[in-house]
């Protein structure tokens, strides 16, 4: 891939309006979600490393791949009003947009495909036959603190970009 300018989008309350594994909880009842939103925005605030609330949420989700498609389709119907015209102006002026996520890929890919983004940088969920919660790609950087800004030197020096933002 080679990008002049590249320009980097965060997912969950930016491009759509809701916090994708907030929703997947709330899918699993009241009690679940107000303990995977309060985990949420600790790790958001700086109280908790994200790396020691990650798995611990979806082991308490453990999601379907049925939730997933669920979720995925709210992502749309949040989308941020502006996020289009947004990622259309972007590109017109020479950049190529991505999104770098430490939300689930699957559920974030239709948003993306929406928008026009070919590449999406967020954790994989591995799901059984029957479409269980399996596992997750928990070698994905933004699956830890530091690993978004850890990824896009990565992708940087990958790409070669002129400019990033």
């Amino acid at each position: 891939m080679s990008a002049h300018n590249l320009i980097f989008f965060d997912c969950d309350s930016t491009l759509s309006a809701i916090e994708g594994v907030d929703e997947l909880a709330r899918l699993r009842g009241p009690e679940c979600f107000a303990e995977i939103e309060a985990m949420t925005h600790a790790a958001m605030d700086g109280q908790t490393p994200i790396d020691e609330v990650f798995s611990r949420r979806l082991e308490i989700i453990r999601p379907t791949l049925a939730e997933v498609g669920i979720v995925a389709q709210m992502y749309l119907d949040q989308i941020e009003p502006t996020a289009l015209a947004t990622i259309n102006e972007v590109k017109a002026m020479g950049w190529t947009p991505m999104i770098l996520s430490a939300g689930f890929t699957q559920v974030i890919e239709p948003l993306a495909e929406y928008l026009g983004i070919a590449r999406i940088e967020a954790v994989s969920m591995k799901f059984d036959d029957s479409g269980n919660y399996a596992d997750y790609d928990r070698s994905f950087p933004s699956t830890r603190n530091g690993g978004k800004p850890a990824r896009i030197l990565q992708i940087i020096k990958e790409v070669t970009p002129l400019r990033t933002v």
